[in-house]
């Protein structure tokens, strides 16, 4: 029980980690691509965009510090929980020796000398 735990919570750190990095890269890169849409983006394909950009009347899209803090924060939730939960998901199997000891009947003599004398009350 308590390797699965630490692997579960080791995991979940590993997954903060990368997902920290990964929210920040992807900000940087949203950044990057967004700044510089006349080089790497074709006309067609702008014009499209911000048709549809009207239609739905979004506000433009502003890169600062807040979004780039909810980037790195929001990667790092989701790396944690994702890399956690399959850590835990993976790690189930070593967890049977305690299912076991949960199936046998934890009552006490007493409570069972009690339950059987209900039961023979009854029929």
């Amino acid at each position: 029980m308590a390797d699965v735990r630490r692997d579960v919570w080791t995991s979940g750190f590993k997954g903060l980690a990368y997902g920290l990095s990964f929210g920040f890269i992807f900000h940087e890169a949203s950044q990057f691509i967004y700044n510089n849409t006349n080089v790497l983006v074709p006309d067609n394909v702008k014009k499209q965009f911000k048709k549809y950009h009207e239609q739905l009347k979004l506000p433009p899209i502003q890169f600062n510090r807040n979004t780039k803090f909810l980037a790195v924060l929001m990667g790092g939730a989701m790396g944690s929980f994702i890399l956690a939960t399959t850590t835990g998901k993976n790690e189930v199997h070593n967890m049977h020796n305690i299912f076991e000891i949960g199936k046998k009947d934890p009552r006490t003599p007493y409570q069972k000398t009690v339950e059987d004398a209900l039961l023979k009350k009854d029929e």
